[in-house]
């Protein structure tokens, strides 16, 4: 071997024993906790997560609709929930349909027998063996008053059912009317006599993440009623007044 090859060889071992030494030196000095001697970091590609919408709750509470099934009064009329569903979605809101039961429960009012002097008995005679419209105080013949019915009315629906949702008084949409036996915003309806019934349907469109739900009837004559079908109602909800005539 040359002297000039050996020359070579001894360089070349001396260079890789001098690289070993230097990455010993900085690898000691890496698990030392030299932070300067770490390798520089690489950016994190980060993606946005998708909005998410908080879900929805229930559009109706289940405990809600049985104590509305059971049914709300004041004086003249006794108001029943007896079914709900929905009916469609749109734009974030909800159509919800409401079956309801409505039963004349106002009490018979005295009337003095004179003014009913003159008056057509339809009943053919009949009406005090069936209940009729009127019948004789206390039953004596020589009395000079009746108990009469009375009629218990709503003129409009429009102006007196609405829809309580967190305190916005929703008035009934117009396709209530095309429902089978569904209430015409601008008809309204007659329970002539005591215990007279009527089934009705309302519809409503309503915002679908509403907190809390109640159908209510204005009626400033007896009473307002108030059916919670969703949370609890805000008492100042229910202090909204809409133009029409009273119910009574």
């Amino acid at each position: 071997m040359s002297a000039r090859t050996s020359s070579s060889a001894a360089l070349a071992w001396a260079a890789l024993a001098l690289i070993g030494a230097v990455s010993a030196s900085v690898e000691d000095t890496v698990y030392r906790g030299e932070a300067t001697h770490y390798p520089a970091p690489t950016a994190v590609v980060t993606v946005p997560r998708a909005a998410q919408d908080t879900p929805a709750s229930p559009v109706l509470d289940p405990g809600r609709l049985a104590e509305a099934a059971r049914g709300s009064a004041n004086g003249a009329v006794r108001v029943r929930v007896t079914g709900a569903r929905v009916a469609g979605r749109a734009e974030g809101d909800v159509l919800l349909d409401f079956t309801t039961e409505w039963q004349n429960v106002h009490p018979p009012a005295r009337v003095r027998r004179g003014a009913l002097e003159g008056k057509a008995d339809r009943t053919m005679g009949a009406g005090g063996l069936l209940g009729g419209g009127w019948r004789a105080a206390g039953g004596g013949a020589g009395s000079d008053t009746v108990l009469r019915d009375v009629a218990y009315r709503i003129p409009r629906w429009g102006d007196h059912v609405v829809l309580l949702a967190d305190g916005v008084a929703v008035p009934l949409d117009p396709a209530s009317a095309r429902l089978p036996d569904g209430a015409d915003p601008a008809a309204g309806m007659t329970l002539a006599r005591r215990h007279d019934t009527r089934r009705v349907r309302f519809r409503f469109r309503v915002p679908e993440r509403s907190r809390w739900i109640a159908l209510h009837l204005f009626d400033y004559a007896n009473g307002h009623v108030t059916l919670p079908l969703k949370g609890d109602p805000d008492p100042g909800g229910t202090s909204a007044t809409l133009a029409g005539d009273t119910a009574g």
